[in-house]
């Protein structure tokens, strides 16, 4: 039967009686991608607990020979997981946002630095506080559509997943207008980063899994004085005399974090190869932070992804 046949049969009355069945067959497609979002991040949230035990197993481990390097492969096995994991979910929300048909509007464009660091450093603390704020409301945004998921109740889906997408969001412009502020920054004190990444050639499991270790240590304290020098600045906002020495502290601290995280790259590569391997090379957890890329992953702690400033 065609449907100008059905139509002329059973007229406009019968598509009012189709129009439930229709829209529970689109809400069927958005409580499904939901959950299926909801379950490989939770799934992620695993996998990443799993790589902080992999390399607590290795430091017990450092002198147990073949011991060390079944805890290396499984350390690299979670890798690759949690990096697959990461492109899937980018894939999930991709999909939960056609779905519920998500349209934030153009996005405005960052503002800019005045020149003056006093201006400047004000800015970017403001604007640090947001993006806390705005990551803050994401993971109860997340927590909501988790429960939302749970429950099944078809209105409290859809509300939660515009709420997560908005709170999303603002953090991605949030954290696009910090990059411009750090920038500013940057402008104001004349800062040009120093430093490069050590090479080295690999030296055996017992080598070279300690100064990976060592080297992350380095990484997350490097991380952590970030945002001791963000409150730092916060406090000299009052006293010029000071401000500029804390604007540098923090923007050479960053740019350390910037150096670890490279120099981590080079470890895992020469674990890998320790470790027989075939090739050095990791599969990218994500992509560059990009003004487009909402849906990609910009940070994970437990893969050494960094990002110039941590807000959390």
């Amino acid at each position: 039967m065609t449907q100008n046949s059905f139509g002329q049969r059973f007229g406009s009355a019968a598509l009012l009686l189709l129009l439930p069945v229709l829209m529970q067959s689109a809400f069927a497609d958005t409580a499904s991608d939901a959950t299926t979002f909801v379950n490989d991040e939770v799934r992620l949230g695993t996998t990443d607990a799993a790589i902080n035990s992999d390399r607590a197993a290795m430091a017990a481990d450092v002198a147990a020979g073949k011991a060390l390097k079944s805890d290396v492969l499984q350390f690299f096995i979670d890798r690759e997981a949690a990096s697959g994991l990461h492109l899937l979910v980018a894939a999930d929300r991709k999909e939960l946002r056609k779905d519920i048909k998500f349209n934030p509007g153009k996005n405005g464009k960052p503002g800019k630095g005045t020149g003056n660091l006093q201006q400047d450093a004000t800015t970017f603390i403001g604007d640090f506080d947001t993006l806390n704020t705005d990551e803050g409301n994401l993971d109860a945004a997340f927590q909501a559509l988790q429960a939302a998921t749970s429950n099944g109740n078809a209105a409290a889906i859809t509300a939660a997943a515009n709420t997560y997408f908005t709170n999303r969001h603002a953090a991605h412009l949030a954290r696009l207008q910090l990059l411009v502020d750090v920038s500013a920054l940057k402008k104001d004190v004349s800062f040009k980063g120093t430093g490069d990444i050590i090479k080295r050639k690999a030296g055996g499991l017992n080598t070279d899994v300690p100064i990976f270790l060592n080297d992350r240590a380095t990484w997350k304290t490097d991380k952590d004085q970030v945002n001791a020098d963000v409150n730092n600045i916060r406090g000299t906002l009052t006293a010029p005399s000071s401000l500029e020495s804390s604007v540098i502290q923090l923007l050479t601290d960053a740019h350390s974090v910037f150096l670890d995280a490279a120099q981590l790259q080079i470890d895992r590569f020469i674990m890998r190869k320790d470790a027989g391997l075939k090739t050095g090379k990791e599969r990218k957890a994500d992509l560059p932070y990009k003004s487009n890329a909402e849906n990609d992953d910009s940070e994970d702690g437990s893969l050494e992804i960094s990002f110039i400033v941590v807000a959390k």
